[in-house]
């Protein structure tokens, strides 16, 4: 063997040119042997995969920048002196800190004046309860006086105008008697008409006298007030007669030859009128004593329960909002935060400027960030509220936080006939490295689902609104089309709800053999609905 090996080489070595020709046929043979072994000209293969259980998330993104949460410029509500300024840049302040104020002047002295009447109106003093329960005492104690006093009037005109009435019945015995001799027709008529007003006051006081002997051992105070009111007329009543009277002595007494016989006639009827007047006058004085008795009563009883009842409704209300007033008067003075967060910025103030209303002390940002992003209308109408969202930054290539969506624009903008729409995106958790300003990347999950069947988007094709795909049987060399239902998708994959199993082999790729590896033969009128994919070459059998 070896012999053989040598004489080989030695011959190659002095026919090299022959030997270089015979080295390339044989080259060119065995190229030309293997091509034909493994030619797959006109043959079909297919690139497959298996339908898996698994999980698929769908995300929407976009890009904007971070800022605070919230953001107020801190501004006086009124003018004044600056007495107090505790603002710092960078300074981290509490909810309602005291940041700045301005001399206050009278509304100090105000509100103090409203506190005083509203702890005044709201405050039972002891003194003022004793005062107006003495003033009930002393008030049921005028009203008894009264009604006393009443009962007193009454038994008193009662007894006096039963005196007038016969002094005026006496007179008809003497000066006005009508059998005297030389009385003219009109005097007649005179007396006449004072005996008329005589029987009928004569008649009302008998009546009256008739009632009261009935209940006067039971003469209550209403009965009091009644009686009072019935003698009142009885009395306007002899008042008339006695008038009339006296005119009817007065015609004759200018009639006589001497005046002087009818002086006592003149004397008696005049008192009569006095005395009726002076009782009318005692009877509406008990009358209005008692009324104001019951009057004084009715008061003290009211402002005695006022104050155990406390203030009025309408009273303390109106109080309570004069105070609330003053304060917040007040309030205008002091500049105070409305949130925690830190002092961006400071006003160009002094302490001692006098300054405007409206004036710029600080502006206040919170600790917290978010992210507002913009979208378009397609990709914003998936995106809700509480959904969770990953966050990048260009400033900083390794962090990502995670937010949620804390507010959709409900309005969009139109720039160039694109709409869009602010997203706002609340930080889960706070990094002090990212400031407002800065760029911002969101990924926004808006929907997902675990344990579903999915399946590579370059599988999926469609034929008008019908969705299927192509699908190999063990031991077929043929693909066989299986029309599915199809669920969300992402870039990747897609979600079967119904059609196929876990394990079946889906087409994702056809290739000819003279193009293996490089083409994809797609039926015209079928077309993937998504595209892309990779999978395991399944060469025909």
């Amino acid at each position: 063997m070896k012999k053989i090996f040598i004489k080989t080489k030695d011959y190659i070595l002095k026919h090299k040119i022959i030997s270089v020709l015979v080295l390339i046929v044989i080259i060119a043979l065995g190229y030309w042997l293997i091509k034909s072994i493994n030619s797959t000209d006109g043959e079909v293969s297919y690139i497959t995969e298996p339908v898996k259980s698994g999980s698929i998330i769908t995300t929407v993104s976009g890009t904007g920048q971070v800022s605070a949460l919230n953001q107020v410029d801190l501004k006086t509500k009124t003018s004044g002196d600056l007495i107090y300024l505790n603002a710092k840049v960078g300074q981290e302040v509490q909810k309602w800190a005291y940041l700045a104020g301005l001399n206050s002047g009278d509304a100090s002295y105000e509100l103090e004046s409203a506190q005083i009447a509203y702890d005044e109106l709201v405050t039972l003093d002891p003194t003022d309860l004793q005062e107006a329960e003495e003033a009930v005492i002393d008030a049921k104690e005028e009203k008894q006086t009264a009604y006393d006093d009443g009962r007193i009037t009454i038994i008193k005109s009662a007894t006096d105008l039963s005196d007038s009435l016969e002094i005026i019945d006496g007179l008809f015995d003497t000066y006005l008697s009508s059998s005297k001799t030389g009385m003219g027709k009109t005097e007649k008529e005179y007396i006449d008409l004072t005996e008329e007003k005589y029987y009928l006051a004569n008649k009302a006081l008998a009546t009256y006298q008739k009632n009261y002997r009935l209940i006067s051992d039971k003469l209550d105070d209403h009965n009091t007030e009644i009686f009072i009111s019935d003698l009142n007329d009885v009395a306007k009543l002899v008042l008339d007669a006695s008038k009339t009277a006296k005119d009817t002595v007065v015609y004759m007494r200018d009639r006589e030859d001497d005046p002087s016989i009818a002086s006592d006639a003149y004397v008696a009827v005049n008192d009569l009128v006095i005395s009726a007047n002076s009782i009318i006058t005692d009877l509406t004085s008990a009358d209005n004593n008692i009324v104001n008795g019951n009057r004084a009563l009715r008061d003290a009883e009211t402002t005695l329960s006022d104050l155990k009842d406390g203030p009025d409704t309408l009273d303390l209300r109106s109080q309570e909002l004069a105070l609330k007033q003053k304060k917040d008067a007040l309030s205008d003075y002091s500049v105070t935060a409305p949130f925690a967060g830190i002092i961006a910025s400071v006003g160009d103030v002094n302490l001692g400027e006098t300054l405007s209303s409206g004036t710029t002390i600080a502006t206040l940002i919170t600790k917290q960030k978010m992210a507002e992003i913009s979208l378009n209308e397609i990709d914003a109408a998936k995106v809700q509220v509480g959904q969770k969202a990953e966050l990048t930054f260009d400033a900083f290539e390794e962090l990502k936080i995670v937010g949620t969506v804390a507010e959709v624009n409900l309005i969009g903008t139109v720039s160039q006939g694109v709409v869009s729409y602010t997203i706002k995106i609340g930080f889960d958790s706070q990094d002090e490295r990212v400031k407002p300003g800065m760029s911002v990347s969101a990924s926004i999950t808006t929907d997902s689902k675990t344990r579903v069947l999915i399946v590579p988007n370059s599988a999926i094709k469609n034929k008008g609104t019908v969705n299927y795909v192509e699908i190999l049987t063990n031991g077929s060399t043929r693909s066989t089309p299986r029309n599915i239902t199809v669920g969300i998708s992402n870039d990747t994959v897609t979600e079967i709800i119904d059609g196929l199993s876990e394990g079946d082999r889906v087409v994702t790729k056809t290739v000819t053999g003279a193009t293996a590896g490089q083409a994809t033969s797609q039926a015209p009128s079928v077309t993937s609905i998504l595209g892309g994919g990779s999978g395991t070459r399944m060469p025909r059998q």
